[in-house]
């Protein structure tokens, strides 16, 4: 497994590409939004339309507050790897999970606009899709990096199903 000596252990994200993008969209709603409140012209032909005025609040503020709300839970998980298990926690105090490397039942590959794996601790999730396996809590959902790769097959005996090794071989050379 490891040498006792060197204690590996990484926090990551569960998928920056994916919390970078909320965050945008959550600042390009936001500016948009305070763009029109602060440019007469445009304030004028919005702000005081009041039909307008609702469909345009409901489309940069309260969509991108609730697309943000809906999928903190899945992009802004911090995680914890270490010898002793996976942590999970939002924002170091919602979600809160532990799962030691002995009660991991399954590793999953999917790639899906980036390489994601998914770690369970309950039931298999080979003949699920993608919309199935996300909705399942004991499963965590993260972007798959060569560091990663790396504590992941250090710790665990378990194979990645999934991942070929044409993609095992690029993750291993990657740094």
């Amino acid at each position: 497994m490891h040498n006792n000596k060197e204690i590996k252990k990484i926090k990551i994200f569960s998928s920056v590409p994916m919390m970078g993008g909320m965050i945008f969209m959550l600042i390009l709603g936001y500016g948009l939004f305070l763009f029109v409140a602060i440019h007469k012209p445009a304030r004028e032909q919005i702000l005081f339309n009041p039909i307008f005025c609702i469909i345009f609040c409901f489309f940069t503020i309260i969509s991108a507050t609730f697309a943000f709300i809906y999928t903190a839970r899945r992009w802004f998980t911090l995680l914890v790897i270490d010898s002793r298990g996976i942590k999970t926690s939002l924002f170091h105090f919602f979600y809160r999970k532990v799962i030691p490397w002995d009660n991991v039942k399954e590793i999953l590959y999917y790639e899906r606009l980036s390489p994601f794996i998914f770690i369970t601790d309950g039931e298999s999730l080979q003949n699920l899709t993608y919309e199935e396996i996300i909705k399942r809590k004991d499963v965590l959902q993260i972007s798959l990096t060569s560091k990663l790769y790396k504590m992941i097959s250090s710790y665990s005996s378990k194979p990645i199903l999934g991942l070929t090794q044409e993609k095992i071989d690029f993750l291993k050379l990657e740094k």
